[in-house]
């Protein structure tokens, strides 16, 4: 129940100024890089959104291994681009806002402590927020994020008994919205199901009861997949669901090549930044003489599930890039909250931790956002520069010709750098190398004499065809007339 401390009107102003107060710092951090060059995957899925805003029939003509939700996002985002291409990070200023103040509802809520929802909105927005996991940039994780964590709010209400379970329905849909931005966006659905398994045999609700939630949350995520898998079957049936399904199985995933080294240094980095919160949670689990299992009731429990959940959806990933982990922070902010949180508050009430605990947990990621902010050149992919000079070569030289080039063996964002819709139907190197047709497809355009007049090679062939095919079909019509910013650039003979 609610402390004494939490129903004074006080404490709901508390709580307001330091949610707000997080917000507007993740919110800040992330508008320093509106004015920094979009990363290679923003430019991609740019360049594939404005290419089915031109008319191009997506998942065939346009392709890309996501739902058409993020497409959706990011044809929004394009509404701000007219003032520059990294306007379109405004997705992730406001989407990034959603988890936040979720979190921290979240954290009051289960706690029935003000302090506990302060404290994971700090945890929330230094974390989600860094650049240190690419936490600037409009990436799958964080948008889908901005659904799951409403979703995940109205699930603790409803464990809190605030909403009738009805309301599990709308954290369904919430769910299926989390899906059509990023497949692994089922983190809450699956740390919901674990609560109901833990609650059954707990005897924390009646059965009936447990049952009644499930299937209010399933009918919720049924409607939503529904509609989507029907706008799916628009762009054609089996394209739509070997892209967003199939292909992600059998190309890159857990359990399809995954990259288990790049996830043992994501992992590395993510605990690097968050060590002075987990230090913070284990000194205070010792100075209690408590374990975390004695900690967890049936409100807090689902804070744990939703984290473990969050933890799954990050493995059966397969490319475990440093951004994958937002996924995990904010469940991972809202658990450390509740477990620091866990004693009688300040006298003044003032403070949800003492300011030099405060600092001590939130130096590390503070420092590490504060030095990449002063130097945002040391997160920027060297291609970004290479893509400006290469278009800005193409755009001088190439009078009399189509103008287009194709980057081998990819280099998303070049086509939004220069202007031009993508040539070719796969953008990135895991795409050629997993697709069935893409060798084929490659070859044909380079052949075709009305193709790109202009090859970049932006990577070894060797990366995405050892058949030898498109190297041969280089040799047969291209010839190197440059090198751009170590770029070697060919012209169709």
């Amino acid at each position: 129940m609610p402390s004494r401390t939490d129903a004074d009107p006080d404490a709901s102003r508390r709580f307001w100024w330091w949610t707000v107060g997080s917000a507007l710092f993740a919110a800040l951090v992330r508008f320093r890089y509106v004015f920094e060059p979009l990363a290679p995957d923003e430019g991609g899925y740019l360049a594939i959104a404005r290419a089915w805003r031109d008319g191009g029939a997506l998942y065939t003509e346009v392709w890309i291994d996501r739902p058409q939700g993020m497409l959706v996002l990011y044809r929004i985002g394009d509404l701000f681009t007219g003032l520059g291409l990294g306007w379109l990070r405004i997705l992730a200023v406001v989407l990034g806002t959603s988890g936040i103040v979720g979190v921290a509802w979240m954290g009051r809520q289960l706690s029935g402590r003000w302090q506990a929802g302060a404290v994971a909105a700090v945890f929330a927005a230094i974390l989600s927020s860094s650049p240190a996991i690419e936490g600037f940039t409009a990436n799958g994780e964080l948008m889908s994020a901005a659904f799951v964590v409403p979703g995940m709010a109205i699930t603790a209400a409803v464990v809190c008994e605030r909403l009738d379970r009805r309301w599990l329905f709308v954290a369904g849909v919430f769910v299926g919205l989390a899906l059509s931005v990023k497949q692994s966006g089922y983190d809450g659905l699956i740390g919901t199901g674990l609560w109901l398994l833990v609650a059954w045999f707990t005897g924390w609700r009646e059965r009936k009861d447990l049952i009644a939630m499930g299937l209010w949350l399933t009918a919720g995520l049924a409607a939503f997949l529904g509609l989507l898998f029907w706008h799916g079957s628009t762009f054609g049936w089996d394209a739509y669901f070997d892209a967003t399904i199939g292909f992600r199985l059998h190309s890159r995933s857990a359990v399809s090549t995954p990259q288990w080294g790049r996830l043992a240094i994501t992992t590395g980095i993510t605990v690097g930044i968050s060590i002075g919160m987990l230090a913070l949670a284990a000194w205070r689990m010792h100075e209690l003489g408590r374990s975390l299992r004695s900690m967890l009731d049936r409100r807090r429990a689902l804070a744990v599930c939703w984290l473990v959940g969050a933890g799954l959806a990050l493995l059966t990933g397969g490319n475990y890039h440093r951004h994958y982990w937002i996924t995990v922070v904010f469940p991972l902010a809202l658990v450390l909250a509740l477990v620091v949180t866990d004693r009688p508050p300040a006298a003044d009430g003032a403070w949800p931790l003492p300011p030099r605990e405060l600092a001590l947990a939130c130096v590390v990621p503070f420092v590490v956002t504060a030095v990449l902010l002063a130097f945002p050149g040391l997160e920027q992919d060297h291609r970004l520069e290479q893509n400006r000079a290469v278009a800005a070569w193409v755009d001088e030289h190439g009078e009399g010709t189509n103008g287009i080039l194709l980057p081998i063996c990819g280099s998303a964002d070049y086509h939004v750098v220069a202007g031009q819709t993508p040539p070719y139907r796969y953008l990135w190197v895991d795409n050629v190398v997993a697709a069935d047709d893409a060798i084929d497809q490659m070859e044909a355009l380079l052949d075709d004499p009305e193709g790109p007049a202009f090859v970049g090679r932006f990577q070894p062939l060797t990366d995405c065809d050892d058949t030898g095919r498109i190297e041969a079909a280089l040799e047969r019509n291209f010839v190197q007339v440059a090198v751009v910013d170590g770029i070697p650039v060919l012209r169709r003979r």
